[in-house]
């Protein structure tokens, strides 16, 4: 994802280098400049850049870790080069577990595009060593290991399990992401579990929708009717505040990880919560920073949590610039749109028609009456004489008289 906005954030400097220290390099050597550089250049896709950048910065310090994988990634189209610096990432000197996973998921991702399957299950094994409930890890394994049935099933139960584990506003893309594992092995029962499930906690989560609709003709009629029934069951379920006890618990998760996004998450809350405004300002950039480093399926999501955290510290303008960015790469992501209506002075702005004509389509396919003839209303609303909105009018209407 092209993400101009959470680029930028990698050059704001914090108040308290404590609040950021991955930047804190930047304020003393000209590696931290550089390397601060090459993941600007990485964020908006200039690779030959990022790599020049990365590789400057190793001649100062040719042992850090996120220089060597900031370069492997800068080298991801050119896998054999890329893959002995992701092998040197990984065995980097005070690499964390978290670190030395992502440097191995990353090596197993080269090593598969060279056709090297036994080397890409070795790095992927040591990848789930040190992060045995990482769905990226496990989503590849899944892939990697179709040929070895067992073992891929137990990938695809342990993908299921980290998802239904996964942060509640996470939850609806991790669903999604273990319910695209079950394709990989053909187990389209439990993969409609799955996006049943992520449509229980956001209705709207078009990418589940079209999986139930590609996959329905290999769904029993009791398996149709649950995931009917959950279709327009419950909202995206809303994070409570963490307390101020959770602070030693946050601190805890950075320290393995300083770009846990659910940790993240949860400090600029509790700062929220704690009346440290400053603080809470310096922390949410951290995790605007991090969104940007964070796998694609993850971001949309990570976008609207942080704006919901700009909106409560009181800067709309800051929600409004991130949702608006996520709105022009996710088009269809209608949550996002519905979200900036809810911000004062933006609530003429609508989505339009087309996503929730798209959505009654799906749902009229599945068999979701109640809940097409709600997007249509929408759509309607917005657009009264939307061509596309009239024509599954008349289907909805059709399909109606034949279903008494």
């Amino acid at each position: 994802m092209l993400n101009l906005l959470l680029a930028g954030a990698l050059l704001a400097v914090p108040a308290s280098a404590e609040d950021s220290p991955w930047l804190t390099l930047s304020r003393h050597d000209h590696a931290g400049d550089l390397r601060q550089a090459g993941e600007l250049r990485l964020l908006l896709g200039d690779l030959p850049g990022a790599e020049k950048d990365f590789t400057q910065a190793l001649q100062k310090t040719p042992a850090d870790f996120e220089l060597l994988y900031g370069l492997a990634r800068a080298k991801r189209e050119r896998p054999e080069e890329a893959l002995p610096v992701a092998a040197r990432a990984a065995s980097a000197v005070g690499a964390s577990a978290v670190q030395r996973a992502k440097a191995n998921l990353l090596a197993g991702e080269l090593r598969s595009d060279i056709g090297d399957r036994a080397g890409a299950a070795k790095s992927l094994a040591l990848a789930l060593k040190d992060a045995p409930e990482n769905l990226d890890v496990l989503y590849a394994l899944v892939r990697l290991k179709r040929g070895d049935k067992p073992a891929a099933l137990d990938y695809a139960e342990r993908a299921e399990r980290a998802a239904a584990a996964s942060p509640r506003w996470l939850r609806p893309a991790a669903l999604y992401l273990a319910g695209r594992a079950w394709l990989e092995l053909d187990e389209p029962s439990r993969a409609a579990e799955n996006f049943r499930l992520a449509l229980q906690f956001n209705p709207e989560n078009l990418d589940a929708l079209g999986a139930l609709v590609r996959i329905k003709g290999k769904l029993t009629s009791a398996q149709l009717d649950s995931v009917r029934r959950s279709a327009l069951a419950a909202g995206p379920a809303k994070e409570s505040v963490p307390t101020p006890d959770s602070e030693d618990a946050v601190s805890r998760a950075l320290e393995s990880n300083p770009n846990d996004l659910e940790a993240l998450r949860r400090r600029v809350a509790l700062l929220i919560s704690l009346k440290r405004p400053a603080d809470a300002v310096a922390a949410a950039k951290r995790f605007q920073a991090a969104v940007g480093l964070a796998p694609v399926w993850q971001q949309a999501e990570a976008n609207r949590a942080l704006a919901a955290l700009w909106l409560e510290l009181g800067d709309r303008d800051e929600a409004v610039l991130i949702l608006n960015q996520t709105r022009d790469v996710r088009t269809d992501d209608i949550e996002t749109w519905r979200m900036l209506a809810t911000i004062p002075g933006h609530e003429r702005l609508k989505p339009p028609a087309s996503i929730d004509c798209t959505a009654a389509q799906m749902r009229l396919e599945l068999g979701d009456l109640a809940g097409a003839e709600e997007n249509v209303k929408r759509a309607l609303k917005l657009e009264p004489h939307h061509s596309w909105a009239r024509q599954l009018q008349s289907s909805l209407k059709e399909a109606s008289r034949t279903s008494k």
